[in-house]
């Protein structure tokens, strides 16, 4: 095992997400640092009883022995890899002309919904068993909605104007010129047509056109078609969290 590193505990080690807990109906909140020592760990654990936390989400370096360890003696339970993808502006290649790849509309919605609702299984919310399946469900049906609502949902449609099969949602940070993929998703009865990589090749090329420096993504260690996919597109491994989840 590597020497302990002991890093001062912050005052405040975690936040309490708003979003999170409004949408569970309890307490959820997030650990600020990576790595753990024993004072934070500690300091964590005492932070989220004061405040009344019921799940706090931790983000592990993997490349840390003793935060893995700390993890598992304070009874964080693993439930998820954490893989995040970027690609450069110089890195990315024109891509075919998709006509058809537009933004969503309200009408559009419950066809989303319907295919949030059944894609996203690899995610830690449906493999930590303490949220409820139906709950992880409704989960990444109110994403989808919430993404159409502040950010940009694109889809790629046929031309018969039925209701789309498939989506990829982008977040666009204009300062700094960055976007990020947030959610794709293809229903299950279009699988295996090439969706997937449309979406993401038209979705580069909007970035492109939006002036974009970089385009990040995140997914799960066990989602191995989506990280093919993306590598394959020119994506290449940025960074890898162990995802962790502490109930109280």
């Amino acid at each position: 095992m590597e020497p302990e590193i002991n890093p001062p505990p912050r005052a405040i080690p975690a936040e309490v997400l708003d979003w999170d807990s409004q949408f569970f109906g309890f307490k959820v909140g997030r650990a600020f640092d990576h790595r753990l020592s024993r004072e934070s760990a500690a300091s964590l654990l005492a932070w989220g009883r004061l405040n009344g936390l019921r799940c706090l989400y931790l983000s592990a370096d993997p490349t840390c022995p003793q935060t893995l360890h700390l993890a598992h003696v304070a009874q964080f339970k693993f439930v998820d890899l954490k893989l995040d993808f970027e690609i450069r502006r110089s890195e990315m290649r024109p891509p075919p002309e998709q006509a058809s790849f537009k933004k969503v509309t309200d009408r559009d919605l419950p066809a989303l919904a319907r295919i949030a609702r059944e894609s996203h299984l690899e995610t830690r919310f449906f493999m930590d068993s303490n949220f409820p399946s139906i709950r992880a469900a409704d989960l990444y049906e109110a994403w989808i909605r919430r993404d159409h609502a502040q950010h940009h949902v694109f889809s790629i449609s046929d031309s018969t104007g039925s209701p789309p099969m498939n989506y990829i949602t982008c977040q666009l940070d204009r300062d700094a010129l960055e976007g990020r993929i947030g959610l794709l998703a293809v229903a299950n009865e279009a699988r295996g047509r090439g969706l997937g990589q449309a979406l993401v090749q038209a979705a580069l090329d909007w970035f492109w056109k939006q002036g974009c420096h970089c385009v990040r993504v995140a997914t799960q260690g066990a989602n191995v078609a989506a990280q093919r996919l993306y590598q394959k597109e020119g994506f290449r491994t940025a960074s890898a969290l162990l995802q962790y989840h502490r109930w109280f």
